[in-house]
């Protein structure tokens, strides 16, 4: 009986679907309902030229220092310089006024900002706190294992979004259409 050698197509996609498959990572960080991203970004930028924006860090994520976190976040700021100082402690009474970003770790829980800020679940939240008020929030982090430093800057960038374009008008083509130059091997 004559059998066929076997096609080479079929074993191409498998080796593609087996590779994607291995690849994927944890999903976008989500912004939590009722956020405001763009009153967030123009807090922290006014407080970033005060100077130093504290970090709150409730359940630190394991294997991190808090300079590392700090660290992680910041690089996920683009088009604004932030050097955040971290604490533990949570948001008393000196913080009743302030602009402060807050890491919980947990995605589920209650409020994100102020002194019954609690979590629990997987993941982390990262919310921009004026006061006991979240102005937004945002859920991200695996569903299994520790928070990655990567977890941490998609995470801001996506709390923090970039506005340059709404700044300085270089939209000219709007959201659908871009000019750029790639190039691929």
């Amino acid at each position: 009986m004559y059998h066929s050698p076997p096609n080479s197509g079929y074993l191409f996609s498998l080796m593609v679907a087996v590779l994607v498959a291995g690849c994927s990572s944890t999903p976008a960080p989500a912004v939590v309902d009722g956020s405001d991203t763009i009153e967030a970004r123009r807090l922290l930028t006014e407080a970033a030229n005060s100077g130093p924006v504290t970090l709150i860090v409730l359940d630190e994520p394991g294997g991190m220092s808090l300079d590392h976190i700090a660290d992680a976040i910041e690089s996920g700021i683009r088009g604004v310089t932030v050097r955040l100082l971290p604490v533990t402690n949570d948001a008393g009474d000196e913080w009743a006024d302030a602009v402060y970003v807050a890491y919980i770790a947990g995605t589920g829980g209650g409020p994100a900002c102020g002194r019954s800020a609690g979590a629990h679940g997987r993941g982390f939240r990262l919310a921009l706190c004026h006061g006991e008020r979240s102005v937004a929030v945002v859920a991200s982090g695996p569903d299994a294992g520790p928070v990655t430093e990567r977890e941490l800057w998609q995470a801001s960038a996506r709390l923090f979004p970039d506005d340059y374009v709404d700044s300085y008008g270089f939209g000219w083509f709007g959201d659908r259409i871009s000019l750029g130059v790639g190039m691929g091997f």
